[in-house]
Formats: structure tokens, sequence, C-alpha cells
């Protein structure tokens, strides 16, 4: 967890989770809390079923994007929706519907849709 008053950039790294595929041992990989934040070019690796989520961004203005997880990657913001987009995950077949169910406020801009509760984009 990173929690910060002002600005967080919050890239290039490679974070990994090693715990054992049980009952979920962590909920996110990273959970990156600030005023302005800027999540890019991370990877984010778990054991499947070890985390809720691969991370959670929360800002006043947030851009996440062009990250690689192994589960849902999810971003919201307060002031504007956060900027969402290019995102890879391994498994993303329930993070639509979970991201819905949060309420979660993001823009994907590869496919130009406002609050489309999409969190990851899928090739």
């Amino acid at each position: 967890m990173i929690v910060s008053h002002d600005d967080l950039i919050f890239g290039n790294n490679q974070c990994w989770m090693d715990a054992i595929a049980r009952p979920v041992t962590a909920h996110f990989d990273a959970f990156l809390v600030a005023g302005f934040v800027q999540v890019t070019s991370n990877r984010f690796q778990e054991v499947p079923g070890s985390v809720w989520a691969s991370g959670f961004t929360h800002g006043l203005l947030n851009i996440t994007g062009q990250n690689i997880s192994s589960h849902c990657l999810f971003a919201t913001g307060l002031l504007k929706p956060a900027l969402l987009t290019e995102n890879l995950s391994l498994t993303h077949e329930a993070c639509d519907e979970m991201a819905h169910a949060l309420k979660l406020k993001f823009t994907d801009s590869f496919t130009e849709r406002s609050s489309g509760f999409s969190p990851t984009r899928h090739s």
C-alpha cells in the first residue's frame, strides 16, 4: 500500500506476490492512493487465486495505463473519471462485473466510452 497526499508516480515496476493458491492471501498486489495518480508500465504478477485483484488505484485525478496483470486491475477518480487504458489482464472474466458492482468511475480511452465498467482491455 502506498498513500500520498500529493502526487504518486508508480512506473516500470515488477510487483510479484509469491503466495499459495488458497483462499485469498491478500486483497491486492498493489493498493495505490494519492491526490494525483499515474500508474504505467508495470507488471503485477500473482499466483492464480492468491489475491482478489492485482491492483486498485484511486485519486482525484488518475491515469492507470499500459500495465500487465495476472488478475483484474481497477482504477477510479474523484474529480474526473480515471483514465484506465490499454491494460492487459490474464484473468479478466469477472473484471467487468466487479467494476460495475464497485461503481468505479473511469474512462477507457481506447474504446472512447465513459463509465463503461470495463476495467481491462481484452484483445
